[in-house]
């Protein structure tokens, strides 16, 4: 099975600039698809991050999302190439 560098990208809602990023474990594309009510084959796409969604990441990373402050989104990065240099 491959790794899939997934990330959640933080920023800031008073200016849209970057702020932050948080590795995601890795963890099923079929649980990642039911949470953000995608095909899964739509899940390596860039998804906006809602409060439901929030909650599942905040349990998975341990990280608390602040969504009054910050816009966030899940991203994917592609596969791990550990010959990629």
């Amino acid at each position: 099975m491959m790794m899939v560098n997934r990330k959640i990208y933080a920023f800031s809602k008073e200016d849209e600039s970057f702020v932050n990023e948080i590795q995601v474990p890795d963890v099923s594309p079929q649980i990642l698809a039911d949470v953000f009510q995608v095909n899964v084959e739509n899940v390596d796409y860039v998804h906006d991050i809602g409060p439901a969604q929030a909650l599942f990441l905040e349990r998975l990373t341990g990280t608390s999302l602040d969504l009054a402050r910050f816009d966030y989104q899940l991203t994917t990065l592609g596969d791990d190439d550990p010959e990629a240099g």
